[in-house]
């Protein structure tokens, strides 16, 4: 993702960054692309620094319209990740892409998902930390609670006229045990001219199967198909070659009444005879002249 101001947003899997299609730039504050979901994938946000300014700055994150995140990277801070939301006091759970279940209209209470279904938006605000100071007993006991809050990733259906049928949603996914919540004793003044954010990431995440049909990403190259031996250019097993050389027997023909007749066979090499290879014949003809002998039998 190109850097803003000198600052850069990162989606991770893993060890690895997520591949970015159809980048492009919204003004001088804002950039935007797409990025391939795969269901059951967890994935973190990473917040990075290359100005070197000791910049105080607060990064929101905003996932599917809702504000999941907010956390505050103080001068010196070059890199922060942000893996997962607070379920309890002692435990976060992952970001996941899930696929959106959906249900008929008449059960799910007009749930269209809103108009931020599939996004990711990550504004960065130049803040000033303040010292918090809370004089009413009363709040200064609610602030040092923990309030736990409704879950904003949960995994509801969906109505079918959210058209988002084939589309992901990010759920929460593996839970972990994290640091214990501690209540904070400053709050952050926003310094950018009327609380907009100085610079702003939005990912819009889809399946691969939608970016490909629309153009987004390179469709999948097919595998090569396997190639299919030649029969005619396979040797022949030693079986085989044996049997090739074994001469069926003719079977015996017969008349029209059904009678057998003896077949000769005869061999290849008994076919081309030299003439001098042949039998003399037994009948012997005298020299007779002028007279035809008739040698038919009655």
């Amino acid at each position: 993702m190109p850097m803003l101001s000198g600052y850069n947003i990162a989606l991770t899997s893993g060890r690895d960054e997520l591949e970015y299609y159809n980048t492009r730039t919204d003004g001088p504050s804002g950039v935007e692309c797409y990025v391939e979901s795969a269901a059951g994938k967890e994935f973190a946000i990473v917040y990075s620094d290359y100005n070197f300014d000791g910049t105080c700055v607060e990064v929101e994150c905003y996932i599917d319209g809702n504000r999941i995140a907010r956390k505050t990277a103080y001068p010196g801070k070059r890199r922060m990740a942000i893996w997962g939301m607070r379920t309890s006091a002692t435990s976060k759970a992952c970001f996941k892409f899930s696929e959106i279940r959906v249900i008929d209209d008449d059960e799910a209470d007009g749930a269209t998902g809103g108009p931020c279904m599939g996004l990711i938006e990550v504004r960065l605000h130049r803040v000033r930390e303040e010292h918090r100071h809370i004089r009413n007993p009363h709040h200064r006991r609610q602030h040092q609670q923990y309030n736990p809050r409704p879950i904003a990733l949960a995994d509801v259906p969906l109505s079918e006229k959210s058209k988002k049928g084939g589309w992901h949603r990010i759920t929460v996914g593996t839970r972990q045990v994290a640091s214990a919540w501690t209540p904070s004793n400053t709050h952050t003044v926003k310094l950018d001219p009327g609380g907009r954010p100085f610079a702003s990431f939005r990912f819009h995440y889809r399946p691969g199967g939608i970016l490909a049909a629309e153009g987004i990403m390179p469709c999948a190259k097919a595998p090569d198909p396997t190639p299919v031996p030649d029969a005619s250019r396979q040797p022949l097993a030693t079986t085989d070659l044996a049997q090739s050389k074994i001469k069926s027997e003719p079977a015996p023909a017969a008349t029209a009444s059904g009678v057998p007749i003896e077949v000769i066979e005869i061999e290849d090499d008994e076919i081309y005879l030299r003439p001098q290879d042949r039998p003399r014949s037994p009948i012997t003809v005298r020299d007779y002249h002028g007279e035809v002998i008739d040698l038919t039998l009655d």
